[in-house]
């Protein structure tokens, strides 16, 4: 919700030319790559160019009314009178704007609290490697060894390099698992679905339980949120419980 708040000022300073060069720059190259923060933008241009028109229509239909009032009472100073009328409407508009500010932010916020990227970003982290107990001294000459401690330190792409050796002489789903976390955690999403379905099918696996709960957020984070709800309240309404019950039964109430 932070990093909401931030884009809707950072999209309303970028509206009324308020940035500085840099960041017009970074917020233009944000809209080319970043769909939400496109989707909030369009919103908030629609918005303004509703308030404006509304604005000139209330403008046209006052000026209107005085003319008609001059022509019909005739009297020479309607004009003080409409001026002291503009100056309260003034400031009812003022009031009605502070109004209408805050309901538009709850709205965006509204429409905006159920993004699938960020809850993928939020509830997502690298699985822990409990497979292979990792001592460093022999790194050098253990292929699973240099796999695992890559993978450990966030070196993804070294892990899945490591990772494709081992499961060039001999398969293994733990592995394969491991590599799949990896490709997600690089978010190279469609590398790390094809993994997942794959390794989802199996009836009973030591990983099975992780599996559905990274596939379902990798569908969140390509926006295949039909998906993701499946894979998610089978989690939530697993017997016996699930690792990361307590976490789908939150996402789920977002939907």
């Amino acid at each position: 919700m932070e990093q909401e708040e931030k884009d809707i000022a950072l999209i309303e300073k970028y509206l009324r030319k308020e940035l500085g060069a840099d960041e017009h720059k970074k917020v233009e190259e944000r809209l080319k790559s970043d769909a939400s923060f496109q989707q909030q933008l369009k919103w908030h241009q629609d918005f303004m160019d509703v308030v404006r028109e509304e604005r000139n229509n209330e403008m046209k239909l006052f000026l209107k009314k005085v003319e008609e009032e001059k022509k019909e009472l005739g009297l020479k100073n309607i004009f003080l009178d409409e001026t002291k009328k503009i100056v309260q409407l003034k400031w009812i508009r003022w009031a009605a704007a502070v109004l209408v500010i805050g309901f538009v932010t709850w709205g965006v916020w509204s429409q905006f609290s159920f993004n699938p990227q960020n809850l993928y970003t939020e509830h997502f982290t690298t699985y822990p490697n409990d497979l292979v107990r990792v001592e460093r001294s022999s790194e050098k000459t253990d292929p699973l060894q240099r796999a695992f401690v890559a993978y450990q330190d966030n070196d993804f792409d070294s892990a899945i390099r490591q990772f494709d050796q081992l499961l060039a002489s001999s398969s293994s789903d733990n592995i394969l698992f491991f590599k799949a976390v990896s490709h997600l955690s690089k978010g190279d999403t469609e590398l790390a679905i094809n993994i997942f379905e794959k390794l989802n099918a199996k009836e009973t696996w030591q990983y099975l339980e992780a599996v559905r709960w990274y596939l379902a957020l990798t569908y969140l984070k390509t926006g295949q949120t039909d998906k993701a709800k499946n894979l998610l309240e089978q989690i939530a309404n697993q017997e016996g419980g699930h690792f990361q019950q307590s976490s789908a039964k939150e996402i789920l109430e977002k939907f």
